[in-house]
């Protein structure tokens, strides 16, 4: 993702107008579509991001305005996004009014069954059991901070992976959890996953962070020294 955009999410958010050349067909050249569509998907995915990213700071500071315009552009790109979902639930229970983060459940468990066939994710059902029992907002407890970037697309067909990593990073003998695969096949999306999943559980109480590793050679046996402090602040 481009550096500048990790560095001023509102105006990378505010610049995205809609899908590229949504209006514009050659269909006598192949590639030239090819390349369309690929530059489409691209910026479209950047767009999900940074309005994830500006929804979540905006809700981090409180400003409830910001964060539901946000949340709201990005459901508009994405209706199945249960994050966003759930932020919109959080905001408005907050403020007291908890019909309409209730029925903000509804609306997303109808988008899920209608575009995925699928259900909400149990963190989603767990809030809306919360908030329908008046358990949330949460009183007085405090929770762990973070700096995970916000996944807000869902995570599709890999429950049974997630699962395994949580299993395996679960067990005080791990000491390091690789992800491995080639490219595009998901793995930050799926390390993200398990990231979120961790913050939410009770087992991590001391937060999770979030730390960049820049591009590297894996051929040395050793990782560069360079890379090490990002691992040690984040240990």
């Amino acid at each position: 993702m481009s550096s500048w955009i990790q560095q001023d999410w509102p105006t990378a958010a505010e610049q995205y107008q809609g899908d590229f050349l949504a209006d514009f067909h050659t269909p006598d050249s192949i590639l030239f579509t090819e390349w369309q569509l690929i530059t489409r998907e691209h910026l479209h995915q950047l767009a999900v991001q940074a309005l994830g990213q500006l929804a979540e700071q905006a809700e981090a500071a409180q400003a409830h305005g910001r964060a539901e315009q946000a949340a709201q552009r990005l459901l508009a790109l994405e209706p199945w996004a249960e994050e966003a979902h759930r932020l919109l639930m959080r905001l408005w229970a907050r403020q007291g009014h908890h019909g309409r983060a209730l029925a903000q459940y509804e609306k997303c468990a109808s988008l899920l069954a209608d575009e995925l066939g699928t259900t909400p994710t149990a963190e989603t059902t767990t809030l809306y059991k919360q908030i329908r029992d008046g358990r949330w907002p949460p009183t007085a407890t405090s929770s762990p901070t973070t700096n995970l970037p916000a996944n807000l697309t869902p995570l599709v067909a890999r429950e049974a992976e997630l699962a395994d990593l949580t299993t395996l990073l679960g067990d005080p003998a791990c000491r390091l959890l690789t992800i491995v695969g080639t490219g595009g096949m998901g793995k930050t999306k799926l390390l993200l996953a398990l990231g979120w999943a961790c913050h939410h559980s009770q087992t991590y109480a001391a937060g999770v962070l979030f730390a960049r590793w820049p591009s590297w050679n894996p051929a040395p046996p050793n990782p560069p020294a360079s890379k090490l402090p990002a691992i040690c602040c984040a240990n």
